[in-house]
């Protein structure tokens, strides 16, 4: 298995299934979905490593299992279901800093922490995490706090 799984161009890896367990060091060698809809609808499952969403609605309405993800794109993990798990404090976080890039998630389980900023990053969402670190304008607008 590749140490790093990169979907890069326009849908490259829309509504596919990807299992990421590879034996590597480096904690962010992992999924990362940089291109316009790349891993839209994708079911993303990872195990100790990291998941970066860059692209425009890059992970839009995905599935996602794992430690660490990052959603920086425009709209990246809009309508996303997100579990975030893993067995370290340090990496178990769930970030949201792009414009609209956590919005309307009805299951939004951070684990350890939740970093919100953006602009409207995770309105309309239900955040559930030990931390929730909001910034940003109306980041958090008619969303919930579990």
């Amino acid at each position: 298995m590749s140490d790093i799984i990169e979907c890069n161009g326009k849908e490259a890896c829309y509504n596919s299934t990807i299992r990421y367990s590879a034996q590597t060091t480096n904690f962010y060698d992992a999924i990362r979905c940089r291109g316009e809809s790349s891993c839209e609808m994708a079911t993303i499952r990872q195990d100790n490593y990291y998941t970066g969403c860059s692209g425009f609605k890059s992970c839009f309405a995905a599935d996602f299992e794992g430690q660490a993800i990052s959603c920086s794109g425009l709209q990246s993990c809009a309508e996303a279901r997100i579990k975030a798990s893993g067995d370290t404090v340090q990496t178990d976080r769930v970030s949201c800093t792009g414009k609209l890039s956590c919005t309307n998630i009805d299951e939004f389980d951070a684990a350890n922490e939740a970093y919100l900023d953006g602009y409207f990053g995770a309105a309309r969402s239900t955040i559930k995490a030990n931390i929730v670190n909001i910034y940003g304008y109306k980041t958090l607008f008619l969303g919930t706090i579990d």
